[in-house]
């Protein structure tokens, strides 16, 4: 028969294995939290991605109130809001904070996480250097890439005062650390697309990138019944500037003649670099006449423009040649514009150069 002693020592230690069970079972969570957010985040390489699955797993897991991720910009003076949730559109758009400033600014500034307790007797903002919250209570976490190196923060709030027991507070340590990799896979990522798509001489982009967005623009042109145009360009006897000037000097014009092409031409127009001292530009939403009109403007400004040991040249001016095409007047896919644009450049060569043919 048990007596007193041994009832009140079962009691405990069924209260001992109920504790136990409880800090098992929180730990799970955590462990599945974790197991969740490093599987989700390792499978993005698209920097929306990160930031979608990141504001997902932030409020499915810890169910905040209002949260948000801020990056740091490249000179590394300040950092702004990119994607949030809870926020007023009013409020978001376009929030930027300096270094040091609010709540963000001075996370990543020291490098250190911060928690608020109650935001009422705090003068510091979180989510707007407009506008402070007033109640509740904040958590901003540094996103690091290594000891020493910010790339973001990640704020967070709840309507409660003191609403960051400490266990929650690692855990979303944690999160922010599989955030801050899954960011910065991301971004080289992007960084070395953005690569395979430039030459490296003009800062234009290559052919590859050229047909990948030729292709999708035929698609778009089809579906909505659109025009497009393709200019092909020939610098004129480029091989006797070379000869000239040697290849150093002909390496600047082409940089040049790349630079003036960007200037004279709209931002959503695609210029590329065909090789040797051809370029191809595609003219979204336009059709012959504009297209010509564009071209010439293009030959125009090369011809005005000043170019060291052009004098050189059979015609005393470093001039170009553009070839145009039109789809769908011209030809009836990405292939036969470009093959058309070719063409009509080749025969405006025939016909004496420093002109446009189409």
């Amino acid at each position: 028969m048990a007596t007193g002693t041994d009832s009140e020592a079962l009691v405990k230690d069924l209260e001992s294995l109920r504790a136990e069970k409880q800090r098992l079972e929180e730990r799970i969570i955590e462990l599945y939290t974790l197991y969740r957010v490093s599987k989700t985040l390792s499978l993005s390489i698209q920097l929306d991605e990160v930031f979608s699955h990141s504001m997902k797993l932030i409020g499915d897991s810890l169910g905040f109130d209002r949260y948000g991720v801020f990056l740091v910009d490249e000179e590394k003076q300040g950092l702004a809001l990119h994607v949030s949730h809870g926020l007023p559109s009013e409020e978001s758009a376009g929030v930027r904070f300096h270094m040091g400033e609010g709540v963000p600014g001075r996370v990543a500034l020291l490098g250190k996480t911060e928690i608020i307790g109650d935001l009422s007797a705090a003068p510091d903002c979180v989510f707007s250097p407009q506008r402070k919250i007033s109640a509740g209570s904040t958590l901003c976490v540094p996103l690091k890439i290594s000891s020493d190196t910010v790339v973001g923060v990640v704020g967070v709030h709840r309507n409660t005062v003191d609403g960051f027991p400490p266990k929650e507070v690692i855990l979303f340590g944690s999160i922010a650390e599989h955030v801050a990799v899954a960011f910065e896979n991301a971004r080289l990522f992007q960084k070395a697309k953005v690569l395979s798509y430039k030459d490296p001489l003009t800062n234009l982009y290559n052919r590859r990138y050229f047909f990948e967005r030729l292709d999708k623009e035929i698609e778009r042109a089809c579906r909505y019944s659109r025009m497009l145009s393709v200019l092909m360009v020939d610098v004129d006897n480029f091989k006797t500037y070379n000869d000239s000037n040697g290849h150093l000097q002909g390496d600047e014009a082409l940089r040049k003649i790349s630079r003036l092409f960007v200037m004279n031409l709209r931002t959503h127009d695609v210029v590329a670099r065909f090789g040797g001292e051809e370029f191809i530009i595609l003219l979204p939403e336009t059709g012959p006449e504009n297209a010509t009109t564009a071209a010439e403007k293009l030959r125009s400004r090369v011809e005005e423009e000043k170019f060291d040991g052009e004098a050189s040249m059979p015609l005393g001016k470093l001039t170009i040649t553009v070839g145009t095409a039109s789809f769908p007047k011209d030809a009836k896919d990405a292939l036969q514009v470009v093959v058309s644009a070719d063409g009509n450049l080749l025969k405006g060569k025939a016909a004496g150069r420093n002109r446009v043919n189409g």
